[in-house]
């Protein structure tokens, strides 16, 4: 994993607004601008904010960027999602 490239990711989600716009209306296309593996690429559409972490991405950086996308009335389902072992 990338762990640079997933952390400019989750930057540029969080600093850019049209990064956001674009992520939210064509993921694919947005993170096809990047060099990410597939599995990165479905963490990211997926949102695994475990996984993220576990691979070494910044949790401060990744709870942000959640916040900056999902929005902080979402940081219960955030903090369900940190809190499950990936894969489960």
């Amino acid at each position: 994993m990338s762990i640079h490239t997933v952390e400019k990711v989750l930057w540029d989600l969080m600093a850019m607004p049209h990064k956001k716009e674009a992520f939210a209306s064509a993921p694919d296309a947005m993170l096809g601008e990047y060099q990410l593996a597939d599995d990165e690429k479905d963490i990211l559409k997926d949102w695994d904010v475990r996984t993220m972490t576990d691979r070494g991405v910044s949790p401060m950086l990744t709870m942000i960027s959640w916040m900056a996308v999902r929005g902080q009335e979402e940081m219960p389902e955030y903090m369900r999602r940190m809190n499950t072992p990936a894969g489960q």
